[in-house]
This record gives structure tokens, sequence and C-alpha cells, in this order.
């Protein structure tokens, strides 16, 4: 705006040249008084690499929630929680039994009413704003130095659609790659001396650095700003954590190792456990593994498969405050069922199925399947298959696309071509029909953790987990045997126990779904990471200062468009076209009590089209022809 106003001062001189990047960008800092929200460098302690200290760009949460809770974009009644008043934190009373009959957004679980308990008062101005957080290690490059972990959150007063949108995230901090040059000398003896407590422990110290602000915003009461024209105090807390499994295990000072003790992170059961039907799972809880610290209880902790470290979370404001991040880590489908217990049923789903005749005919078949599967009437039967690689190539596809293939196999078994296969393959008929059961079981207990539930369905917990250890996890060993590694003794087959107890926890499976935030991966991290130097010493300083300025440019740019919204009539909202050929462009004058506002029509006099013009364009004529003319009615 500022360019085209300085045009006009000069006669529309368009030689000019346009501002400098930098100085552009100190303009809009300037003008929207956008500096709060420029990172801060934080020099971070560590001991397990050749420097005494690391750089984390740290984001001012107060400024960033302030953003975002001031966004009008955002905060609109269609983007919250249905039946939620985001002012208390509370149901919206006197609903109909369908409201309340189920567990669907995040305040409908049994732990956000005890989370608003506990951060504010019955004061009517306390705005409760729990956050649901993704942390998950993410790489730029094929060798791993380029790597940082976003630590990445939306607000729990978002309905499931809104939390799906990357605008509705924002970045709390980069934490950069701990695992780069680990060894500080070329001496492996002294290199080993580095232990995985250790690492741990500097991971911890970082998240400290980036959390901390949480517990000095709650210390001191909270902090006031106004959220749809009401004076609040915002009361800010961690209520779900989500990521992988590796990443969780950090989180909690878990061993990332499938053959300890306790290989999953919250509970204390064995691997043999995992498919033993009678077994018990029993939850860990925060006091017991702070009393084996304290007494440095170093069998104790073996058994727990806990390292002896000082948790960050351990004073961080959290949606537990008993437990803190012991039970705040759920498992998620996208991790544990359709990257995890998904593809390794599709690699053993026979060896028969491997042979060269059997294989080439299920390819073929599944590439007719997938040539028909737009055409079915159930939009969301299934996931959106693969056909780039072998159906049996699990390596090379996504998350989603794996639950599409196997699906798809469930189709081709039914099939008489399908049959024959099994046949040639030695499969025999009982098998095949197990097989399909035990793929519609994996299939629909996706499909069930992810929508809303009857809250009796999931508070029959012993029905459930008779289902899940009696028939899940029993069926996938006997139709899908697995002898690899330790076979279906791994953490993500165990987490089919957690579903039911974390979404009476939390909600709907979708609340804590990791897909979101690695699908937001892109936006925060990927296509950043072009505009640095790729070096892994300065990557996650460049990262924080690169998604400074594009929010900063998004944001000045949003401005301005409200601003030529509000001066000047603007039929049509741009889009990316080309704008060629030739064309009339005719401007009507609008009668108007203020201002001189145009009307805009294009004429194509060769082909018919209805490509709009540029508003920055129409705003440059439309300003020139109301300061030199302002008297013309009509004019081309």
């Amino acid at each position: 705006v500022k360019f085209i106003n300085d045009l006009a001062e000069s006669g529309y001189d368009f030689n000019q040249k346009l501002p400098k990047r930098k100085a552009l960008h100190k303009q809009c800092e300037k003008a929207f008084n956008y500096s709060s929200l420029r990172p801060k460098l934080i020099e971070v302690p560590v001991t397990t690499l050749s420097t005494p200290t690391i750089t984390m760009p740290v984001f001012d949460i107060q400024a960033v929630l302030s953003k975002m809770l001031g966004n009008p974009m955002l905060m609109q009644e269609a983007n919250f929680a249905a039946n939620y008043d985001i002012f208390t934190g509370k149901p919206i009373h006197d609903l109909a039994f369908e409201d309340t009959a189920y567990y669907d957004e995040i305040h409908t679980g049994q732990q956000w009413p005890l989370a608003v308990d506990h951060y504010c008062s019955d004061s009517a101005n306390e705005f409760p704003c729990g956050l649901v957080v993704f942390y998950d290690k993410s790489h730029a490059d094929r060798n791993g130095s380029l790597a940082v972990s976003p630590v990445m959150f939306t607000l729990t007063l978002f309905n499931k659609a809104a939390r799906a949108q990357c605008k509705f995230w924002d970045i709390l901090a980069y934490i950069p790659n701990l695992d780069s040059g680990t060894n500080k000398t070329s001496d492996s003896s002294i290199g080993l001396d580095i232990t995985a407590a250790q690492k741990c422990q500097d991971e911890h110290i970082c998240l400290m650095n980036a959390f901390r602000q949480f517990k000095e915003i709650n210390d001191n009461g909270g902090f006031k700003m106004k959220v749809l024209k009401k004076e609040v105090t915002i009361k800010v807390w961690v209520h779900i954590m989500v990521g992988d499994i590796s990443g969780n295990n950090s989180l909690l000072g878990s061993y990332n190792n499938h053959n300890a003790q306790s290989p999953y992170r919250d509970c204390s059961c064995s691997k043999e456990s995992f498919i033993d039907p009678d077994a018990k799972c029993t939850m860990i809880r925060k006091a017991d593994v702070d009393q084996m610290k304290k007494d440095n209880d170093v069998t104790a902790l073996r058994a727990a498969s806990k390292h002896n470290i000082v948790n960050a979370f351990d004073t961080i404001p959290t949606g537990n405050p008993v437990d803190t991040i012991y039970h705040l880590t759920p498992p998620e489908t996208m991790h544990a069922i359709c990257s995890g217990i998904a593809p390794r049923m599709i690699q053993n789903i026979g060896r028969g199925f491997k042979k060269k005749t059997p294989a080439a005919v299920m390819q073929n078949l599944h590439l007719l399947l997938i040539r028909g599967h737009p055409w079915q009437s159930e939009r969301d039967a299934s996931s959106r298959p693969s056909s780039r690689n072998h159906i049996f190539e699990t390596t090379k596809t996504q998350a989603t696309e794996l639950m599409g293939n196997l699906f798809l196999i469930m189709c081709a078994l039914h099939t008489t071509m399908g049959k024959s296969v099994c046949i040639e393959a030695d499969v025999t008929e009982a098998h095949r029909k197990g097989k399909i059961e035990t793929i519609k079981m994996v299939l629909s207990f996706e499909k069930w953790i992810n929508r809303r539930t009857l809250r009796s369905d999931i508070d029959d917990m012993t029905k459930i987990q008779s289902f899940i250890r009696h028939k899940l996890i029993p069926n996938l060993q006997k139709y899908f045997p697995r002898t690899d590694g330790v076979g279906w003794q791994f953490p993500k087959v165990h987490s089919l126990t957690k579903f039911p107890v974390y979404v009476q926890l939390f909600g709907s499976g979708i609340n804590f779904y990791g897909g979101f935030g690695e699908s937001h991966l892109k936006t925060f991290m990927k296509k950043l990471a072009h505009f640095t130097q790729r070096r892994a010493s300065k990557f996650a300083t460049q990262l924080g200062a690169n998604h400074y300025e594009q929010s900063l440019f998004a944001h000045s740019s949003f401005a301005i468009r409200m601003q030529t919204n509000t001066n000047y009539v603007l039929v049509d909202e741009s889009v990316q076209q080309e704008f060629i050929g030739v064309h009339t462009i005719t401007f009507t004058k609008r009668p108007t009590t203020s201002l001189v506002e145009y009307s805009i029509n294009v004429k194509w006099p060769k082909v018919q089209s209805s490509k709009p013009l540029d508003d920055i364009i129409r705003y440059a004529i439309s300003r020139y022809m109301a300061t030199n003319d302002p008297s013309r009615e009509r004019f081309n």
C-alpha cells in the first residue's frame, strides 16, 4: 500500500524500484506491532554435544495466543467445539440426549472438567485455554543431520474440523537436533560414555526452556486480553501431548527399546503380557516414579524402564496435575494402526502370496479394484489406496494409503480370482475367511476409535478389553503369523488396549490423531527448510526466523486485504490465474456518501472468461482515478 501511495505521489512513475525485502520486513513489523512474536534465541546447556550450549528459538506463548485468540477469522462460532462455552470451559446446559451420550469433542472427556476446576476458579473472567501439543522429530535431508523437533500446538476450544486445518495451529519452539555430532572426540571409547539417560536429560532441558513460560503465566494469575470483545484472564496448560512412540517415550523418560522390561511408556506391562489374553494392565503413577528417583532405586527404575532424569513436565501446567505427562500421551491410530499394525499385516499375509504367480495376480487384481474404488457410494468407507508400488510393498507407502491397500486386499480375497490365488498360495478356506475377518476388525476398530462413540460402549471396559485381548490380537497371531523380531509383542499392539482408556479421558480418538500434526510439518518445517543454509548448527534458529518472517508477511497481507476491502468494493477474491490476452476493463462509479468506489467488469473479445482482476491492480487503478479524475462516472 505504501509503495502504491508513493507511486501516486510521484505521478505514477513505474520506474521506481520495489522495496528491499529487509526494508519491507521492518516496515511491516513496525506498522503492525509484530515484534513481540519474534522468537527468542535461548542458549540451552547440554552435555552430549561437542559444544557446551545449543541455540534454540522459542516463541512467546502469550504473544502467540493473543494472535490466535484475537484473530476474527479463527474465533468464529463455526470453528468452536459444539455445545461448548469457550468462556467457562463447560458444556452448554439443556442439551438433548444425543449431545451428552457421546465421547466426542475434547470437553466431553473425563479429564477436561478436572483440569478446568484446577486452573480456573468460579470467576466468569477466567478463560480456560488448554493446548493440544504435537511433538515429533522431522528430517529435511537423507543423512539425518538436518533435523528438528517442532513443538506445534492448537487450542482445545476448536472443533475437530478446525484442528485439521493448518491455520489453527502455531509453533512454540524448534528443538534442535540433539543427535548431531554427539561424540565429543574421535575416540570412540570416550563417545561411548554418553548414555541414553544423558541424551534424554538434554532433551528435557530444552523442553523446560520452551514450556517454562506456561508456569510463569499461571503463577502470575494468567494474562489479560479481550476475546470476542470480552475482557478475560487466560489460563493456559498442556492438555494432550501427541506424537509417535519414540517421541512419547522421551517425554516420559522411558527406554526406547522394545526389549525392555516394561516396553510401554505408561504402564508396567512386559512384552509377553501384550499378547496374553488374561493380562491386566496397570498404569504407572508419577508418585511411584518420583519415589524411585528419590531413593535412586536403580533396580526399580530398570524394571519400570525409566531413566533417572529431572522430567520437564514435573513443574509444567498439564491437564492432569497429579500424574502429569505420564497420563497425557495417548496412542493414536495413525502411528499405532495405520503405520504400525497395518503394514505388518500386509507383510505377513502369508508366504504363499509372495510367490511369483500369486503376487502378480494379486497386483493385477489390486489395480482393477483401485480403478473401481472411486465409484463406490460410501465415500469414507476406506482410506485412499496406492497404486505407485506393489500391493505387498509397504516401505514406500503412506500410512493412510496402507489402510486403503489393506481394505482392497480384503475385497480381493472375496473375489473368485482372489479365492483361486488362495488355493495356489496353499491358504485354506478357513484361513481365507479368517484373514478377511481380521482385516475387518482392524479397519472397523480404527474407524470406531476416531468417530464419536457412545459413552455406554466405552465405559463397558470389560467388553471392549475382552474383544481386543481374546479376539483381535489372537486373530492377528493366527492369520497373520509374524516370526520377525519379537513377533506381535511390540508396543503398538499393546496400544490397542489403551485406546478406550484415553477416549474416556480426552473424547474421540480424532482429538489426539497424529495425522494432522504430521501434515502440518510440511508448513512449519519442510517448506521453511528450503530457505535455510542447510547447516546443522544453524538449522533450528533459521527455521524460527523463517517462520516469523512468513507469518509477518501473511499477517500484513491479510491486514492490507482487509483495508482494501473496506475502502473499495472487491467483487471476488483473487485467484492464482494468468491474466493474459486482449481484454477491456470497465470501471463504473458507485454512488456512495464518502468514498469514490468502482465496480469492475472485464470483457474478453475472443474467449469467454471469468478471470477476476488482481486486487492490487484494481486498487491502484481505482485510487489513481479517484485522486486525479473523481468526477468521471465510467472509464475503460
